[in-house]
C-alpha cells in the first residue's frame, strides 16, 4: 500500500502530520471493537471528533481514553469548547500537545 510505504520511508525529520495521517489507518486496538460493541457511545465519540475536525480518532487502552488527533490549535480549541461546552462532568474533556 502506498501510504504506508510512505510511512515506512518517510526520511528523518519529515513532518510528523503528514506522515500520521500516512499511518492512521493502519494504527488500530484490537480491544476498540469490542469495546464499541458493548458501549456504542465509545463510536459516537470517536465519529463526533472527526465530525469535528480530528484527522483520526481512536481509543487507548481498553477504552477509558478516547483521543482526536487534530492538525492545528484552531480546530483542536474549537472542538474542545463545545465539548467542554456540551457534555456533562461524566467526561474529562482536555487537550493536549504532543508533535
Amino acid at each position: 500500500d502506498r501510504a504506508l510505504n510512505r510511512f515506512i520511508g518517510a526520511p528523518a525529520g519529515s513532518d510528523p502530520m503528514l506522515r500520521l495521517k500516512d499511518a492512521a489507518p493502519y494504527l488500530e486496538n484490537d480491544l476498540e471493537s469490542v469495546a464499541e460493541s458493548r458501549y456504542p457511545e465509545l463510536a459516537g465519540i470517536k465519529r463526533w471528533l472527526t465530525e469535528h475536525g480530528a484527522v483520526f480518532s481512536r481509543m487507548s487502552g481498553s477504552g477509558s481514553t478516547l483521543f482526536g488527533v487534530f492538525e492545528n490549535e484552531k480546530e483542536r480549541d474549537a472542538a474542545f469548547a463545545e465539548a467542554k461546552a456540551r457534555l456533562d462532568d461524566t467526561y474529562f474533556v482536555e487537550t493536549a500537545v504532543t508533535l
